[in-house]
């Protein structure tokens, strides 16, 4: 597979060039000049690390769930993708974990699980349900990975509950990433989860301690601490244009990972929803409780990744990163992230004004507009 007459992102830059794709591998990209103006952009595949759903489907209570969102997430340019659970009986996360281990996916890569609760706060809740939250359990995190045969990849926790800073020493210890979200805790706690393997801050700014000059919370740890990698939903609702500049300002260029926090309304339009962990409105693409509390995103990593440039006030260049090999490094994936030889040939292709052509995966092409 070659892809040529292309501004190719590789190397931190756009340049006018051509890919070329065998066995499932990148096998050359050859630069011939400067980029030229209104040619089609090949970018690497984008990279959600947090999604509950999209198209209808949800993860903890839709089964074929995988293969659905799997295909249809390629639309958006996403080539890659953790199945996020939210809050809900043990039960209910056992069987979202084996949908993982025995369904097929023929789009975007599920390639590990993330957690997003049940070990979270009930005072920072969002929509999450805190009947279901519970304090970190190792125990509990074992049968997980047993039943997945070690595929959960990102857990999400409040590092103030008992126990937490035990559970984030176990999962250190067994290659399983942390991150701190729906969190009550003060900056110093969030430090000290930092001290202790914490590597990632769920959805900034979003059910957490913000930032007061007497009280920097966890906000101010996030923004302080320039080793810990912070999500981002970039929709202009979760988050104000102003402080997702702030964030880009304060934090280095390789340490912000935009995400959807998608749900089962992602590229479904407006309407009423049910999932197992709660019920949602969607009007004019915003999805909320009955109560108006923000219950996850519409947007989607395309989007994303224009939102940001105009939020913040960057270039393409700078922006592409916090979807590609930012969250790759994140989570350890180093097979992919970058448009290099050797790397999977997860390929999206733009139009100049980032409208998603073709989407390829392993080098196969798995979406386009003809």
């Amino acid at each position: 597979m070659i892809i040529d007459d292309v501004n190719v992102f590789s190397n931190g830059s756009l340049m006018y060039g051509s890919v070329e794709a065998h066995g499932g591998k990148i096998t050359g990209v050859e630069i011939t000049s400067e980029k030229k103006e209104g040619k089609r952009l090949l970018l690497p595949g984008f990279i959600d690390i947090h999604l509950h759903g999209s198209c209808n489907f949800d993860f903890l209570d839709n089964k074929n769930a995988i293969s659905r969102i799997s295909k249809c997430l390629v639309m958006n340019g996403v080539t890659t993708f953790m199945p996020t659970l939210a809050s809900a009986p043990m039960t209910t996360i056992l069987v979202a974990l084996r949908n993982w281990m025995t369904e097929s996916a023929e789009g975007a890569d599920p390639c590990s699980i993330h957690l997003e609760g049940p070990f979270l706060s009930r005072e920072m809740k969002g929509a999450q349900n805190p009947e279901f939250m519970r304090p970190p359990s190792i125990e509990e995190l074992k049968e997980y990975s047993r039943i997945t045969d070690g595929g959960i990849g990102l857990v999400t926790l409040a590092p103030e509950l008992p126990g937490a800073m035990e559970f984030i020493d176990y999962c250190r210890e067994h290659s399983i990433r942390t991150s701190i979200g729906h969190t009550a805790a003060n900056l110093e706690t969030a430090l000290r989860s930092f001290e202790r393997g914490v590597t990632i801050v769920n959805h900034t700014y979003n059910a957490m301690t913000g930032l007061h000059h007497r009280k920097p919370g966890v906000v101010g740890a996030a923004l302080t601490e320039d080793s810990v990698y912070c999500e981002l939903i970039a929709d202009g609702i979760h988050v104000s244009p102003a402080a997702a500049r702030i964030l880009t300002r304060m934090k280095p260029a390789d340490k912000i990972i935009l995400v959807t926090d998608g749900i089962k309304a992602q590229n479904s339009g407006d309407g009423e929803f049910h999932t197992e962990a709660f019920d949602f409105n969607v009007k004019d693409g915003v999805a909320s409780l009955r109560d108006g509390t923000l219950a996850g995103s519409t947007l989607t990593m395309d989007r994303a990744l224009g939102n940001i440039m105009r939020f913040a006030g960057i270039g393409l260049e700078h922006a592409v990163p916090m979807a590609t090999a930012n969250p790759a490094s994140a989570i350890g994936l180093n097979d992919r992230g970058s448009i290099e030889e050797g790397k999977r040939a997860d390929l999206v292709l733009l139009s100049p004004s980032l409208e998603v052509k073709e989407t390829y995966v392993l080098g196969k092409e798995v979406y386009g507009t003809g």
